[in-house]
């Protein structure tokens, strides 16, 4: 017997795609404005002691795990699961990591450091200096302006983190660029 699926399952698909859709395309506006990578996710806990981005994406997976679940109990969403192939897809995770560090990394991550209002290089500068200009760049900008603050000073890394929170500045970004290199990303309190 041949079962084809009739005009109102095809249409309730449609539907169900397109709100799909919506959601994804509303989710990834606020995953973008929110400034959030997996990657992040993962480097904040073990570089800055902050499992926040972490907790965020488990939230993420977890309401991906039930959305899809849902929509494949309904029917609105058939699901097949194709045969694992290890090698494919240890090959890919490895040429994919290669691409991310020879392109210095992902795509959003590039958008972030190309949309900020300033950047503040102070590497080669010892304290108190990385922190002086540092203060005098955000009282230039406005409130929820970003800048970035190019470092390679340790003792500068702890003494702009613990300021920026301290005046009521957000820290949304740190990264370790090398050895003993950072950049960290502000953001402009209100």
């Amino acid at each position: 017997m041949n079962a084809q699926p009739s005009s109102r399952h095809f249409a309730l698909g449609v539907e169900a795609l397109l709100a799909l859709l919506l959601l994804a395309s509303a989710g990834m506006g606020a995953w973008q404005r929110g400034r959030f990578c997996t990657n992040t996710g993962f480097r904040d806990i073990l570089l800055i002691r902050d499992s926040t981005p972490f907790r965020a994406w488990a939230l993420a997976v977890a309401v991906q795990m039930v959305g899809v679940t849902t929509l494949s109990s309904l029917e609105l969403l058939p699901t097949t699961v194709p045969p694992f192939w290890w090698p494919a897809n240890i090959l890919g995770g490895v040429l994919f990591g290669m691409g991310i560090v020879l392109a210095g990394g992902c795509s959003s991550g590039t958008c972030y450091r190309n949309e900020y209002t300033q950047s503040l290089d102070v590497r080669g500068e010892i304290c108190p200096y990385p922190l002086f200009e540092a203060k005098g760049a955000i009282e230039k900008l406005a409130a929820g302006d970003t800048f970035e603050v190019l470092i390679d000073y340790p003792l500068a890394l702890d003494n702009i983190t613990r300021w920026a929170e301290n005046a009521g500045h957000s820290v949304l970004q740190l990264d370790k660029l090398g050895a003993s290199e950072w950049r960290i990303v502000l953001q402009r309190g209100g």
